[in-house]
């Protein structure tokens, strides 16, 4: 699955907007139209079209990671869908979750 996979961190008053959106076109449209315009190269890791590579060495198969994985299956793909699946996809961490990960 070819694709633009992008880790970024959210200001919390980003977080919020995001979150408080419901319509998941709206949340996609606002990652691209206003957080992608402010993306600071220091706080974001771009892994172009290698990101279903990386789940994979993380997670040791091709499966999303499902209750239960350990954290670091859940690198790529945990965390809450927001996005647009097949078009836009947004994998929501919070921060509990990305300390998780990071400790794995």
């Amino acid at each position: 699955m070819p694709g633009r996979g992008v880790f970024f961190a959210l200001e919390a008053g980003d977080e919020q907007r995001l979150l408080a959106l419901a319509d998941p076109k709206q949340r996609a449209a606002y990652v691209a139209n206003s957080i992608e315009e402010r993306w600071d190269e220091a706080w974001l890791h771009a892994t172009d079209e290698l990101w279903f590579a990386v789940h994979f060495c993380l997670h040791g198969s091709s499966g999303f990671p499902v209750s239960g994985s350990p954290a670091e299956a859940r690198a790529v793909f945990g965390g809450a869908p927001l996005g647009l699946p097949g078009t836009y996809s947004i994998d929501y961490k919070d921060a509990e979750l990305t300390r998780q990960i990071a400790s794995a």
